[in-house]
């Protein structure tokens, strides 16, 4: 998500906000821990987590975090991320979670709910194609998802959800619902923006939290998370709070946008998540809940430092594939082949044979003459499960990223962000990590690598719901019991139950 979208949203969300909401009310005091940022910490104590049970849990809880790497919080004397840190070692660590194609934001999310492959479940990128270009908004609405999903099955099976901020869940049904939607015209608030998606009992709270003297733009982005966790807070104190917990925290993006992966902003974003999260675990711990809770933090995307902008659709349009129009918003009056980018790669579209051999011929001159970016076959994006209504790939050398830009005549140029994801090759930037602690995991367990198309089947485990026609499996290796032996116990008890 470059270009335009980045543009529209982030000028409206962050760069025109000033701090953070480090002084700013939000109510409600849980477990002795206020909810702003800032608040004191309750549970990084790992000998105060209560002990895991092996069995199947009564609660599992999804969160997604921003750029997240095992660099923040494991093999350092002061971890960024030390209530992280400590369930790593008291629970389950994924040193590189091996990411889906194209490794960016919506795909690599529907990918953690759905367990399956992009090709598979139908959110191919992070903006959407259109017969007009290239729309700069996301793959909001959960229609788009194919296949069944966490929350789909849960539900069918009785078990109640709750999601917050959860990426393509704009109409889904799930009964407790804030959807993932960001203001796109000016003037508008976030609370604008999810209104009309969002469960009434939890806007109901969000407007209560709401500053009756709000800035412009409130809330930025450590503000949204704060109201997040507010949310989840509330829901932990319900007589029967939700069995799946699905919650995306995004503070870092800014940092990362703006200054890179490795930049000290980044690693005080990622601090104030991990204070919300240590918040979220002692809401739990004080409602009782959290012995019996599955809590598994996974990162987005692997996150690279970038400084050239790479912009093959000036070169696609220079050979008279796209035909511009300034008037529309995607800037392109028709188009013939065009390259949509995901960060470190992009996938290249064409309407016809002849157009796609163009484009073909068009785009390996300008890789030979760049050196930097490579063409990606289509076989190679078959094999990954990528769009397969894309012709090829394109994939950056480290340091460079794609936009999608058709004005102007460079094809490089310097690149106006510091930090991108997306690329396919999964042995560079920071990797996507993985933790998981609680009700059903081992304790003390390091995995070097585990698919991502295998976290929802793991969890549909964990939550003992059936998750169908997945291309990932659980990862039994994760697990502190054996799925087959509980299945019979819990088959013998219901006999035992209805026998006369």
């Amino acid at each position: 998500m470059i270009d335009r979208f980045v543009l529209a949203s982030f000028a409206l969300l962050v760069l025109t906000l000033g701090p953070g909401c480090a002084s700013g009310s939000w109510g409600t005091d849980y477990s002795g821990a206020a909810g702003k940022p800032g608040a004191r910490r309750v549970q990084t104590d790992v000998l105060q987590l209560p002990a895991t049970p092996a069995a199947p849990a009564g609660r599992v809880l999804l969160i997604s975090v921003t750029g997240l790497a095992g660099e923040a919080y494991a093999d350092t004397a002061a971890p960024a991320m030390p209530t992280l840190d400590a369930l790593a070692r008291d629970g389950v660590r994924v040193d590189r979670l091996d990411p889906v194609t194209p490794a960016s934001t919506y795909p690599g999310h529907a990918t953690l709910v759905t367990g399956r492959l992009p090709a598979s479940h139908g959110i191919t990128g992070d903006q959407v194609l259109s017969d007009s270009g290239i729309h700069p908004v996301p793959p909001w609405h959960a229609s788009r998802l194919r296949g069944e999903s966490l929350w789909g099955a849960a539900q069918a099976s009785g078990r109640s959800v709750i999601s917050l901020g959860w990426p393509t869940t704009v109409g889904a049904a799930i009964s407790l619902l804030v959807p993932d939607l960001y203001p796109m015209r000016r003037g508008d608030t976030w609370i604008d923006a999810i209104a009309g998606g969002t469960s009434p009992w939890l806007l109901e709270r969000l407007r209560v939290r709401m500053p009756s003297d709000a800035p412009a733009g409130w809330p930025d982005l450590r503000e949204r998370d704060a109201l997040v966790v507010d949310l989840a807070c509330d829901a932990a104190r319900l007589a029967n709070p939700p069995q799946l917990w699905l919650l995306r925290l995004v503070a870092p993006s800014e940092p990362l946008w703006r200054e890179g992966p490795d930049s000290s902003a980044m690693r005080s974003a990622l601090a104030q998540v991990d204070a919300e999260i240590d918040r979220l675990l002692g809401c739990l711990a004080a409602s009782g809940q959290l012995a019996e809770t599955s809590v598994v933090v996974v990162g987005d995307q692997a996150w690279l430092s970038v400084h050239t902008r790479i912009e093959p659709n000036i070169a696609l349009r220079g050979a008279g594939l796209i035909a511009r129009d300034p008037r529309l918003e995607t800037g392109v009056r028709v188009w013939k082949a065009i390259v949509r980018s995901n960060g470190g790669s992009a996938f290249v579209y064409a309407k016809d044979d002849a157009s796609a051999l163009l484009a073909r011929e068009v785009l390996s001159r300008e890789a030979e003459a760049t050196s930097a970016f490579r063409i990606v076959p289509a076989s190679e994006m078959s094999r990954r499960g990528a769009d397969p209504e894309a012709w090829f790939g394109l994939e950056a050398r480290p340091g460079y990223v794609f936009g999608n830009e058709v004005r102007g005549s460079r094809i490089l140029s310097a690149s106006p962000v510091r930090g991108a994801g997306g690329y396919f090759d999964r042995g560079v930037g920071h990797a996507i990590s993985l933790v998981g602690w609680g009700a059903g995991l081992r304790q003390g367990v390091t995995i070097p690598m585990m698919p991502a198309v295998d976290v929802a089947p793991t969890l549909a485990l964990l939550l003992e719901v059936p998750l169908q026609e997945a291309d990932g499996r659980p990862f039994v290796g994760a697990l502190a019991f054996d799925p087959d032996v509980e299945r019979s116990l819990r088959e013998s008890e219901r006999v035992t139950r209805v026998a006369p």
